[in-house]
C-alpha cells in the first residue's frame, strides 16, 4: 500500500505509475489523479484551445461541400471536393494534407486506421459518391473498371468529374481530349531518330558484352548492331 500525496488515500502499488526520480520508483500521484491533472490542464491551456479552435473552424466544409465516411473507416471522411477528414482518439478534427509522390500524377493519403494501407484520393471519391467498383478484370487479370477524369485533369477530385468506365472507354477519353487520331503515324524523321536509338543501344549492349569476355572491341564491324 501506498499513500497518494494528491488525493491523501492509500492505494495499491498497482495503482501508480513508474517514476525513477521517487525513491521507490513510484510516482507519488496515482494514476486516477495524474490523468485528472492531465486532462484539466489540456482544456485550461490557452495554445491547446487555439489550436483546437483553429482546427475546427479550418474542417468547416465549404461551399456546397458533403463529407461521407469512407467505408470501412469509423474515423475518416472524404468530401465530393476531395477533401480528406480524419478524427483523432480525443474528438479532434483535422483535414489530411494529400501527396503527390514522384512519378504520379494522382494524389495519394495515408489511412491510418486498420489495415493501414495507401491508397489514392479519386479512388476514395468515386467508391463513397458513385458505388464500389464493378466487377470484372481484364485478361491480364487487372481491374476492368478504373476512375476516369471526365475533364482529365488527374488532380481534379471532384465527385462530379469522376466515373467508373472501363480501360478502354478511359482510353478513348483521354484521345478525344487531346486530340489524339486512330492509327497516329510517325514522321519519316522520327523513325529515323528512333532508328539511331536502337542502334545506340544494340552498340552499347554489344560493346558490353565484348568487353565482359575480356575480347578486342572491333572498330571496323559495325553492321553487327545496325537495324536493318
Amino acid at each position: 500500500m501506498k499513500l497518494c500525496s494528491k488525493c491523501k488515500q492509500k492505494k495499491e502499488l498497482t495503482e501508480f505509475r513508474k517514476y525513477d526520480a521517487c525513491r521507490d520508483g513510484l510516482n507519488c500521484w496515482c494514476n486516477e489523479c495524474c490523468s485528472k491533472y492531465a486532462k484539466q490542464h489540456y482544456q485550461n491551456d490557452d495554445e491547446n484551445v487555439k489550436r483546437r479552435t483553429e482546427a475546427s473552424e479550418h474542417c468547416k466544409p465549404l461551399l456546397n461541400e458533403e463529407f461521407r465516411i469512407v467505408a470501412g473507416c469509423q474515423r475518416t471522411w472524404v468530401s465530393n471536393l476531395g477533401r480528406v477528414l480524419t478524427k483523432t482518439k480525443w474528438g479532434i478534427s483535422h483535414i489530411r494534407k494529400p501527396v503527390l509522390r514522384k512519378g504520379s500524377p494522382y494524389y495519394q493519403i495515408y489511412i491510418n486506421e486498420p489495415p493501414r494501407h495507401i491508397t489514392y484520393i479519386h479512388v476514395l471519391v468515386c467508391e463513397t459518391f458513385h458505388g464500389s467498383r464493378p466487377k470484372g478484370l481484364t485478361k491480364k487479370g487487372k481491374p476492368l473498371y478504373q476512375v476516369s477524369h471526365k475533364d482529365n485533369n488527374p488532380t481534379n477530385n471532384n465527385a462530379n468529374n469522376l466515373e467508373w468506365a472501363t480501360v478502354k472507354e478511359n482510353f478513348n477519353n483521354s484521345r478525344h481530349y487531346f486530340g489524339m487520331k486512330k492509327g497516329f503515324k510517325h514522321s519519316e524523321e522520327t523513325k529515323q531518330k528512333m532508328k539511331g536509338n536502337r542502334n545506340a543501344c544494340r552498340k552499347n549492349r554489344h560493346n558490353a558484352l565484348l568487353k565482359r569476355n575480356n575480347q578486342r572491341i572491333p572498330e571496323t564491324d559495325i553492321n553487327v548492331w545496325e537495324v536493318k
